[in-house]
């Protein structure tokens, strides 16, 4: 699955360059989101089957590593498109580094927990996966924990499609739109760490009220101003906002899940 996540990352970009209309843009942007849809939650899993002991701390480098792709992408990104005003070599670029990470994937050992599954295991993988998804539907706190995060990323993904749109017609430039992309990429990767302290010491639900009270007050605030200094301020609101919603209903997932059993 790693392997075809890879796939999506290194070959789709560089059909960018032959996009003609929105309809064919849709089609490759959807078959470009399949490589974040099939590699991030397996590697993930790759990573708790390689690590035996220090698990947590694996993990969590491997989430700080995400962060960090996050907030350097739009801001190289930004500046390789500003200083070659050509959207065909910004995606050049996107396409070699898929083809490196696919090259390094390919010398990835393969961990004891996937040598020793078997195919007659495949009916309890999918009886355990099927059982999940029935606990999770029949707790209330983790269904409405789950919408709350949801809710704030379609906020989020309004940010994220409108803003280039709305700073391009502020005048801004590319490297200026890559930076206040990173801005907000930044301060949520900076925040996260403090916002679950906070959640562990004030409780689950008044960091994750303040996160949905940023993200709601800040989306709205961005589009009143169009400097450049306005943009990078209401960019790391957001990111505040949401470096407090997403770190807590975790948790909070884990202690209804308990209560529940």
């Amino acid at each position: 699955m790693m392997l075809l996540g890879c796939l999506f990352f290194a070959f789709p970009p560089l059909m960018y360059p032959f996009v003609t209309g929105p309809i064919s843009l849709l089609l490759l942007r959807f078959l470009h989101g399949f490589a974040t849809a099939n590699f991030s939650p397996v590697a993930a899993a790759y990573i708790a089957d390689l690590a035996e002991e220090g698990r947590g701390v694996k993990l969590g480098w491997y989430a700080s590593a995400n962060d960090v792709g996050s907030t350097v992408g739009p801001l190289v990104g930004g500046t390789v498109l500003f200083y070659t005003a050509s959207y065909s070599a910004t995606y050049l670029l996107v396409g070699v580094l898929g083809v490196i990470t696919l090259l390094a994937l390919v010398f990835l050992p393969e961990p004891p927990a996937a040598e020793e599954r078997s195919a007659s295991a495949a009916d309890t993988r999918w009886k355990k996966f099927r059982d999940g998804i029935m606990e999770v539907l029949s707790s209330p706190p983790v269904v409405i924990a789950s919408g709350l995060e949801a809710v704030m990323y379609v906020g989020y993904g309004a940010f994220l499609g409108f803003i280039p749109i709305y700073a391009k017609a502020a005048s801004l430039n590319d490297a200026q739109i890559g930076i206040v992309l990173g801005v907000q990429l930044a301060t949520a990767m900076a925040a996260k760490p403090l916002a679950g302290w906070s959640s562990d010491r004030v409780g689950r639900k008044p960091v994750i009220i303040i996160g949905l009270l940023l993200c709601a007050g800040s989306l709205p605030v961005t589009f009143r101003g169009d400097s450049f200094q306005f943009l990078i301020i209401s960019s790391a609101l957001l990111g505040l906002g949401v470096a407090s919603v997403t770190p807590s209903p975790r948790p909070l997932w884990r202690i209804s899940s308990r209560r529940a059993a």
